[in-house]
């Protein structure tokens, strides 16, 4: 999932006012302002081997912390699930418009913090949201897990941390690097390193080296071969943590992008001619 800052979801005058409105938002909506605090405490408790702390984000002079999250590393949990904990800083500050003066490792328990920081305890809910939060912090494999891996918001999708190690050397050529790749319907997707999906239309006859597509968004086939055994692509788009599922299934299941794909191989091939 995105990273989303909090202020996104900052409860309504009502929702304030009233405890079951604000109870009947979202999950994500409800852990993100107003329950965040609850959200953090379990997600420790939910991983008590892993040494998760707790932090307390403050931006510009405000007394009260805006948001806590669950700390692993250099990784945290919040309502937008397993994130960097400097996406989720820089999402917040930019969001409010403030720097963030302070992150401070919470060390209180939870009954000292809420009544030092004027937040509402387990008990002082419409309901105890404690298991609602379970409920939450199951829904997000933890960094290093193998469904994390596989789950497309980093690796797959995003290529966020592959985006950032590779920011610097990555220019407009296509270094390979596949972390995914899926073939059907004589469609193959390749998913590299830093989140470019590439779908490339193999030939019946042998081939295999990729063809180096142009960067960018473009919904126009790239890096048409000359060499009519040399694979086609036939879209390049870059994919993001919204779109977690593979390009290629959706490419699959349109019939107008599986025409233009054989057309392009027509065009292009002899031997089909």
């Amino acid at each position: 999932m995105a990273v989303t800052a909090s202020g996104v979801f900052r409860r309504t005058a009502i929702e304030r006012a009233d405890q079951r409105v604000s109870w009947e938002r979202t999950d994500q909506a409800f852990f993100s302002s107003g329950a965040c605090h609850v959200l953090a405490w379990t997600c420790r408790d939910f991983y008590p081997d892993k040494g998760i702390a707790l932090a307390a984000m403050y931006l510009g002079d405000y007394e009260h912390p805006l948001h806590t999250y669950a700390r692993w590393g250099t990784w945290a949990f919040d309502a937008s699930g397993w994130n960097l904990e400097s996406e989720l800083l820089q999402v917040n500050s930019d969001f409010e418009g403030l720097p963030v003066r302070q992150v401070e490792t919470i060390r209180t328990d939870l009954r000292e913090f809420c009544e030092e920081h004027v937040h509402r305890q387990p008990h002082q809910y419409w309901a105890d949201p404690t298991e609602r939060a379970r409920a939450y912090v199951g829904r997000y494999d933890p960094p290093g897990s193998r469904r994390f891996a596989r789950s497309g918001d980093y690796e797959v999708a995003s290529g966020c941390i592959q985006r950032q190690a590779k920011r610097a050397e990555h220019t407009s050529r296509f270094a390979p690097s596949a972390v995914e790749m899926h073939d059907v319907d004589g469609l193959e997707e390749t998913v590299d390193a830093v989140g470019h999906a590439h779908i490339v239309r193999r030939p019946r006859s042998t081939g295999t080296t990729p063809v180096t597509p142009t960067t960018g968004d473009t919904s126009q086939p790239s890096g048409v071969a000359s060499d009519a055994k040399t694979p086609v692509c036939v879209r390049f788009r870059c994919l993001c943590r919204s779109e977690p599922t593979s390009a290629i299934r959706r490419a699959a299941a349109s019939v107008s992008l599986l025409r233009a794909s054989d057309q392009v191989g027509r065009d292009r091939d002899p031997a089909t001619t």
